[in-house]
Order: C-alpha cells, then structure tokens, then sequence
C-alpha cells in the first residue's frame, strides 16, 4: 500500500505527514534522540477513485471537505432512496468512521480498517482509500486527509 497525505497547503502536508509517522510526534513525553523521516510530494497524473470514510452526519467529521461529502451524501441517499437502504449505508459509514478514527495503541487496533481496506481496494474501480487522521490532534491539521492507495494504482501516476 502507498500511504499519504492530502492537504489544502503544502505545510499542513509536511506537519500532518510527520504527525502520522513518528511517535515522537504524537507522544506527550517523546524521548530525547534523533528522529529519521523520509517525506516527498507526490502528484496523481491520472484520475484516482478513492473510497472516503465519512461520518454520515456532517458537524461529527474534522474536516470541512468531508463535512461537505456527508451532507452531499446524504442528499445523493435521499435523492436515489428506492436503490438501497439509507440506514445500512449510514450504519456501515458511521461504524467504520469510528473504527478508522480511534487512537490505535497497538498494531490490532488496525485490524478492522486494514481488512476494510484490502477487501475495497480488490475492486478495479476502487485504488484506494481517504479518511480523517486519527493520530493527529492538532486542530490546525483538522483537515489533513489520509489515504492509502493499491500499489498498481500508485504505480500508474
């Protein structure tokens, strides 16, 4: 899986990139050392279908951007109500937006989102994945994004 950020500007990019990877980051008492991060920018040349986990009602979400999905997605689930069930979609949508944005202590925290995720992307129209970032507390990066994307997917931009 490639991981990465999306930001509006190119320092919430670099600050919510390092909040992601290094403990020391994100530790209230991080130890005293040398810390090694290798970061670069990286832009799609083609266009990317991305799953974006969401919680259905919109204030609940940090970023603006997925305020804005959440509300356009439930007038997309009002508008097309005879083709699925609203309250699976909301379900499905409020239960993995908790599960991708809790804190993880320890690598099983990740096991719902990491099948979640593998069993999406094994979709030819899905590369990937684009959620709220969990790790990063600072309300200045509220709307830092993170995303994972299939290696053949990453590959071809």
């Amino acid at each position: 899986m490639f991981y990465g950020i999306l930001s509006d500007t190119n320092d919430t990019q670099l600050v919510g990139c390092l909040g992601e990877i290094c403990d020391c980051l994100r530790e209230p008492n991080p130890q005293d050392g040398e810390y090694y991060a290798i970061i670069s920018f990286w832009i799609a040349r083609e266009t990317i279908s991305l799953f974006t986990i969401i919680n259905p009602e919109s204030p609940s979400n940090k970023s603006d951007n997925l305020k804005r999905m959440a509300e356009e997605l439930n007038l997309f689930m009002e508008e097309y109500k005879d083709y699925f069930d609203k309250e699976d979609v909301i379900s499905l949508q409020k239960f993995m937006y908790h599960q991708y944005n809790k804190k993880a202590l320890t690598e099983n925290d990740y096991w719902i989102p990491a099948l979640f995720t593998m069993d999406l992307i094994k979709s030819e129209n899905i590369d990937g994945i684009l959620y709220e970032s969990a790790q990063v507390a600072d309300e200045q990066l509220d709307n830092v994004l993170c995303l994972a994307i299939k290696p053949e997917s990453a590959d071809k931009n």
